[in-house]
Parts: structure tokens; C-alpha cells; sequence
């Protein structure tokens, strides 16, 4: 048998129909007979309608291929049909879906959607959110769109609500952030519908102008007002530039809050245009910098403070960038300290070794070297300025390492201590040497003799001491006075210099008394060529305020190790020699026996 086509079973409804409209007619006109029957054909032809409708959207590919669950349900909400999505949102199949919607739903819930079915009823679209009931017995958020297809039957799309909703919550969730995060940094938004005057804010927005959000209405010209005077023309000028070009902005601007406080704002903007290349938008941010600027400025403040001090004092100031390889400081005083130009140690970090005295460059080097393993060192060396002058530098280096313990900055103060040390030197020099001859006193020289009988006993050498006096100094000195006497001292010193040799160590003991150390000598012919030497030297007069002054000298003269292994031993037993010389004849020379 051929299967009839629902458009078939349609056109032969209408046309029965029509039958049995004139039908009822004729039975009226004859009294009624007959109208039972018609009744009965006519209802078997409309279930038989009733199901081919059914049959012909069961089959609609809007109905089987729509993204979301979507059920056919007919005026008692019996389910007709069922898509795909439908069982796999609910886990019914059409078999066991084919209830009433209100199976699927608690009590309540069937009762809050039943006047969106009753417009549906109505040939009118409806929409609900209701809990449906899954298979496995939990209930789903979904959305329920109600669309009538003839007054028989009615689609029903379940949209799923579960995403939705997620998606809802992250929405506020990254929204509550935001808030957050434009709070704590005091940052705001704003976007500014250029065409209309109006603008959204922020909360933060309202916040750092100061204003409240239902009080504030944020027009151009309200905005405007919110500028500080002083910076109105600007803001204006800014704004209407990136309008006008269609580019982004930045600008620092203060505002004016009612109160009279002023507050200093980063704003930055980027523009929107439309098609046809006019700017409709403003999108961006404001910053309340106000704390940041107060810290800047003073940093700025203590900076030109610190300059100012560093640059006043009379040591130099550096610090050096040990990753950059250049000095990032550089005080006034480098430059008063070495003759140079405070750039041209900021510009080559060469500069420092250039000046190093070459004697000290070495050890410079060696200190340098520690303080860049992170010692923090105190030195002494000697520098060569631009002038070519010779000074003493006293210099400081610390160092400054990150979190890692390694050393990312030097920092180091310097001092020109070239005054300092030659007042040392000139103390260290009065307290060794007589003030009158400038030879070593009898300090120094003890001192010597006890380094030289360490060193000798060590290496076995020998050494002689000479101890000698003028002879007739007293005679000089009364009769032609203490200026002459002192004079005679200072000549006798300086032909007694000119007279001994390298390897020998001269010195004044006191009055007219010296003492020589000689050292490096083969024997004793040696030493007695020496004492001859002097002997005959010291005769020869001296030529003193066009006076002529005879003097002679006498000498004692003791051996190492032979005499003593120590100082006193030694200078006592030269001493008797001398007393032993003078006995045996003015101007004479004798060994310790």
C-alpha cells in the first residue's frame, strides 16, 4: 500500500471539512438527522490531521538540528516530541519523556510557568526560568522559550543555564576584582560618549574627583569645572587634540575637589572612531598620584639637599654600577681632589685607575679587586692629578649586594689627605731626626741597630759601630759662642754625609757625639780605611762666619758579634773605645779590646 504524504492527509481534511460543513447545513434544514454521524467522521479526520502535523515537525530540521534542547508539546503539555539535546540535557528518551511537562518540575515550578504556557495557548511567544527535573533525579536551571505553532501544539527550547550562569559569575567575580584592584591602586575608568556628552565612571572614578555618583553627573562641562584653574586650558587643549587626531593622550593634571583639596592625576585615553573616521569615544584611566608625587618631590628635594651637602665638603663622593661598568655619582670633590671634570669620571670609568701614582697602582688594584668580592675596604694611596701633583688619597669603598649576596653597586668616599700626612710625616721625622742637623737621633738610631742585629743574627753578618766626638767642641763654643758651636755641628754633619758610603748608617746622639753604623764590609782593613777617612776629613778646618774653626775627632769603634749581640753592648763598648782613642791622642781611632 502507498504511504500517503501529511500533505496529502492536510488537503483531504480541509476538503472533508468543507463536506461536512455543507453536510451540517442539509441536517439541519431536515430536523437534525444525522449529525451524530457527522460528528464521528469529523473527529476521526481531525485525530487523523492531529498526527500527520506531529509526524511533519518530528521531522523539521529546525526542530531535530537545534543547538539546544527543544521539546514539541500539544495544549495538555503531553510531550510530543524530543530533540537529541533534549535527552542529553535531561537523560529522558522520547519514550519515557512522552508525560506531561509538569512531571519534570516540582509543584512549584509548574506553577510559576503556567500563564507563560497559557500565552503560549495564545498564539503568543513566552519565556520562563524554571528548575527541570534530570533523569538521575537533580534538578537543572534552565530557560524555557515558549513559541505556539498553531493552536494545537507549541515548541518548547530549553536553554541551559548551568554555562550561563558560570559564565555570570566569573563576569561579577572578574567585575568585584576590578573594583578591587582600581581601589587599592586608586585607579579608575571612565568612557566618555563623545557625541552625546555623557560619560560612565567608574566608582573609583567619582572617588578620586571627589564626588558622589548620584550627586555627579559626569558631563564635559562638569569635568571641565573639576580641573584645577591652572590647568583647565591644558586639560581642554589635550582632550580635544586626541578628538581632533583620533590618537591616545597621557597627561598628569591636578583637580579641584569642592572642598578646595587638591589632588594630582595621571589620566590616559584612547579614542574611538567610527566608520567614517570620527571620534565617538573616549576610553581610559585616572590615577590619583598625589602620594607618589609628594614622595617624588621629596626625594627630589633630599636629592638636591644631599648634592648640595656632598658637593660643599671637601671629600669626593662616587658610586659605581658594577653590572653598567660606569659610575653613577660622581661629587664635586672628585673633581677638587684630582683636577678633573666630575664628567669625565661618569663618562669613563678609567679615569680613576688613570691617576693612580704608578708605585700604588698595584695594591689600588688589589683593593679594588676585594671590595668587588664584597670586603669593604679602607686604603691609603698616592694619585698624580691633571696638574701633575703628587697626593695622598684615603679611600673608603663599600659594597652593596642584592638579595642573591651578589655585588651590584660600589659605593666610595675619598679624601685628600696630603696635609694630613705630611704633618705626620714632618712628627714622625722630628721625633727620629735632630732638629738641629737633621741626622737620626739617638732614637732612630737605637732603633736601627735593633733591626740590623735581628737581621744579622738571621744571616750572620757582621756590622761595626762608630761611636765618635769633636774634640775641642767646648773650646769652639766658649770662645766663639753657640751660634758658631752650632754651626760647626751642622758642617761637621753634613762632611761626615759626603764622606761615608752607602751601606752605612749615620747619626746624632747628642752635643758633639755621632755614631755610625757599617755594614758590608770583608774585614776589618776595611773598617779601619773608613775611620781613617773620617779622621782625616775632620782635620780639615771649617770655614764658619769668615772664621776659621780647626777641630779634630776621635773614634771607638766595636764589632758584631765579636763585641755584643745587642744594642747597649755595642754603643757601651764603642764608647770605651773612644775613651781608649782619646787616651792614646786626640784625633785617633780605636777597635773595642
Amino acid at each position: 500500500m502507498r504511504k500517503e504524504s501529511p500533505l496529502t492527509e492536510v488537503s483531504l481534511y480541509l476538503l472533508v471539512s468543507a463536506t461536512f460543513s455543507w453536510y451540517k447545513r442539509y441536517i439541519g434544514i431536515t430536523g437534525g438527522r444525522g449529525m451524530g454521524l457527522l460528528n464521528k467522521i469529523s473527529n476521526l479526520f481531525k485525530q487523523k490531521m492531529n498526527t500527520s502535523q506531529q509526524l511533519e515537525i518530528g521531522k523539521n530540521p529546525l526542530f531535530t538540528q537545534h543547538p539546544d534542547a527543544t521539546l514539541v508539546l500539544n495544549k495538555d503539555n503531553q510531550i510530543l516530541f524530543m530533540n537529541h539535546q533534549a535527552t542529553a540535557l535531561l537523560g529522558y528518551t522520547l519514550k519515557e519523556g512522552k508525560s506531561s511537562l509538569s512531571k519534570w518540575m516540582s509543584v512549584d515550578m509548574y506553577e510559576k510557568m503556567k500563564s507563560s504556557i497559557q500565552q503560549s495557548l495564545n498564539s503568543e511567544s513566552a519565556s520562563v526560568d524554571v528548575l527541570l527535573l534530570h533523569q538521575k533525579g537533580y534538578e537543572i536551571p534552565v530557560s524555557l522559550t515558549l513559541i505556539p505553532n498553531g493552536s494545537d501544539f507549541f515548541y518548547c527550547i530549553c536553554k541551559d543555564l548551568r554555562t550561563l550562569n558560570e559564565y555570570k559569575n566569573q563576569i561579577s567575580k572578574l567585575y568585584d576584582n576590578l573594583l578591587y584592584i582600581q581601589k587599592i591602586t586608586n585607579i579608575g575608568s571612565f568612557d566618555y560618549d563623545v557625541v552625546n556628552d555623557k560619560a560612565f565612571w567608574s566608582h573609583q572614578t567619582y572617588q578620586i574627583f571627589g564626588v558622589d555618583d548620584d550627586d555627579f553627573t559626569p558631563s564635559w562641562k562638569n569635568i571641565v569645572q573639576s580641573i584645577h584653574p591652572n590647568d583647565r586650558t591644558f586639560y581642554e587643549e589635550t582632550i580635544q587634540k586626541a578628538i581632533d587626531t583620533g590618537q591616545g593622550y597621557e597627561m598628569e593634571h591636578r583637580i579641584l575637589r569642592s572642598g578646595g583639596e587638591e589632588r594630582i592625576a595621571f589620566q590616559r585615553g584612547d579614542v574611538m572612531i567610527d566608520e567614517t573616521g570620527k571620534s565617538v569615544r573616549l576610553i581610559g584611566t585616572i590615577q590619583d598620584i598625589t602620594e607618589q608625587k609628594t614622595i617624588e618631590l621629596k626625594l627630589i628635594q633630599n636629592e638636591v639637599q644631599m648634592k648640595s651637602v656632598t658637593d660643599r665638603l671637601h671629600v669626593g663622593i662616587w658610586s659605581y654600577d658594577v653590572r653598567q661598568k660606569r659610575f653613577t655619582l660622581c661629587s664635586k670633590g672628585m673633581e677638587k681632589i684630582y683636577g678633573v671634570d666630575q664628567k669625565e669620571f661618569l663618562e669613563r670609568h678609567s679615569t680613576w685607575f688613570k691617576y693612580i701614582h704608578p708605585e700604588d697602582l698595584f695594591s689600588a688594584l688589589y683593593f679594588f679587586k676585594h671590595s668587588m668580592n664584597g670586603e669593604e675596604m679602607t686604603y691609603e694611596h698616592r694619585i698624580i692629578d691633571r696638574e701633575g701633583k703628587m697626593k695622598w688619597i684615603h679611600h673608603q669603598v663599600l659594597p652593596y649586594k642584592n638579595s642573591d649576596g651578589k655585588v651590584i653597586r660600589l659605593d666610595g668616599i675619598i679624601a685628600d689627605i696630603t696635609k694630613d700626612k705630611e704633618h705626620k710625616e714632618t712628627l714622625t721625622f722630628n721625633a727620629n731626626h735632630d732638629h738641629l742637623t737633621k741626622l737620626p737621633n739617638r732614637r732612630y738610631f737605637e732603633k736601627e741597630l735593633e733591626e740590623l742585629l735581628q737581621h744579622s743574627q738571621q744571616s750572620s753578618e757582621k756590622f761595626a759601630v762608630f761611636y765618635l766626638d769633636l774634640d775641642g767642641f767646648k773650646l769652639v763654643n766658649d770662645t766663639l759662642g753657640h751660634e758658631i758651636g752650632d754651626k760647626l755641628l751642622i758642617h761637621v754633619a753634613e762632611r761626615l754625609k759626603n764622606i761615608l758610603g752607602e751601606h752605612t748608617f749615620l747619626a746624632r746622639l747628642g752635643g758633639d757625639e755621632f755614631a755610625v753604623c757599617v755594614k758590608q764590609f770583608e774585614n776589618n782593613e776595611e773598617v779601619s780605611t773608613i775611620a781613617n777617612r773620617i779622621i782625616l776629613a775632620m782635620k780639615e778646618p771649617f770655614h764658619l762666619n769668615h772664621e776659621l774653626v780647626n777641630t779634630a775627632t776621635s773614634i771607638g769603634i766595636s764589632f758584631f758579634p765579636k763585641d755584643g749581640q745587642d744594642a747597649p753592648t755595642l754603643l757601651k763598648k764603642a764608647d770605651f773605645a773612644l775613651y781608649q782613642a782619646k787616651e792614646a791622642g786626640r784625633g785617633n781611632w780605636k777597635f773595642y779590646s
